[in-house]
C-alpha cells in the first residue's frame, strides 16, 4: 500500500466531508520526505487554511485554536503568505465575535496583521 500523497487533509465540513489542500508544487507526501509538512512554517501554512475550513464549517472555537497555533511562527519567519491567510480569518469568524475566544483572535490577528 502506498502512503503517498498529494493532498494534505484539513477539516471536515458539517456534512462530514474531507476538505482537502494540494502540496505546494506538486509534492508528493508520505514516507521521506513528508516532515516539512508536518512541522514549521509550511505546517503552519496549511494550519491557516485549516482555521479557515472550521470556522466555513461552523466551528469558529476550534478555527480559533488552529490559527493561533499557526500565528507565532508566522510572525516569527515573516510568513506574508499565512498572515494574509489569517486576515481573511478574521472576516470569516465576524458572525461569531460576540464570543470572546472569536473577539481575542481577531484582535490576535489583527494586531499580527497591521
Amino acid at each position: 500500500m502506498s502512503t503517498s500523497r498529494t493532498h494534505l487533509d484539513l477539516a471536515p465540513d458539517v456534512g462530514g466531508r474531507i476538505h482537502r489542500a494540494p502540496l505546494p508544487g506538486g509534492a508528493r507526501g508520505g514516507g521521506e520526505g513528508w516532515d516539512w509538512v508536518q512541522e514549521g512554517p509550511v505546517r503552519r501554512y496549511f494550519s491557516s487554511l485549516q482555521a479557515l475550513t472550521l470556522a466555513d464549517a461552523g466551528a469558529p472555537e476550534r478555527a480559533c485554536e488552529t490559527a493561533l497555533m499557526a500565528l507565532p511562527t508566522a510572525q516569527r519567519v515573516g510568513s506574508r503568505r499565512t498572515l494574509q491567510e489569517l486576515g481573511r480569518l478574521s472576516d470569516r469568524l465576524r458572525p461569531w465575535r460576540n464570543r470572546s475566544v472569536v473577539r481575542d483572535t481577531i484582535q490576535e490577528i489583527t494586531l499580527a496583521t497591521e
